[in-house]
């Protein structure tokens, strides 16, 4: 079974790809899944003396705990985009673009960076097609809601669809 595939360009770079819409139930799914690791907060039993003596204290402003959940939260905002692009992205249409992706990586090498996305396609959409922020939240738009009618379709169907004149005649509409 083929899906229907669109083509997509970034406004801030001008790369072109290929993609196709991504369910959001697909994505909803994942992060359902990738929740099941999500890191618990310490917990302590009270001694002290008092009515709380016996219970259980959660710890969820604990530094270790916060750092640790802040690194996993990173790490799922990561996968879920890799997912999405995976998904979505069919075809980049730049033939050069794994060139530029080993260009990118030497160069961020040269910088000391070395964390960045294993798949090259993830780098490319993130690091190199996408130029602003606006452009990736476009793209992630484009993958996974509905288009709307651009000012050029909502134009030319103005232009098919006259108002009244004349020879056309009126419609009337009563109340």
């Amino acid at each position: 079974m083929s899906r229907k595939t669109f083509d997509f360009t970034f406004q801030d770079t001008s790369v072109r790809v290929k993609l196709r819409k991504v369910n959001p139930f697909v994505v909803y799914e994942a992060r359902v899944a990738m929740n099941k690791s999500k890191p618990q907060p310490p917990q302590r039993t009270i001694t002290d003396e008092g009515p709380l003596k016996g219970t259980t204290e959660v710890m969820d402003t604990d530094p270790t705990y916060l750092e640790q959940l802040r690194a996993w939260e990173e790490g799922i905002e990561e996968k879920i985009l890799g997912l999405q692009i995976e998904l979505g992205v069919v075809e980049i249409l730049d033939p050069e673009w794994k060139k530029d992706v080993a260009s990118f990586r030497k160069t961020m090498e040269g910088f000391g960076i070395t964390d960045l996305p294993k798949d090259d396609k993830t780098v490319y959409i993130t690091r190199i097609a996408s130029g602003t922020r606006e452009d990736l939240v476009e793209f992630l738009a484009a993958i996974s809601q509905r288009s709307q009618p651009t000012e050029v379709a909502v134009t030319a169907a103005q232009e098919i669809f006259r108002g009244n004149d004349q020879e056309q005649g009126f419609v009337v509409v009563s109340s």
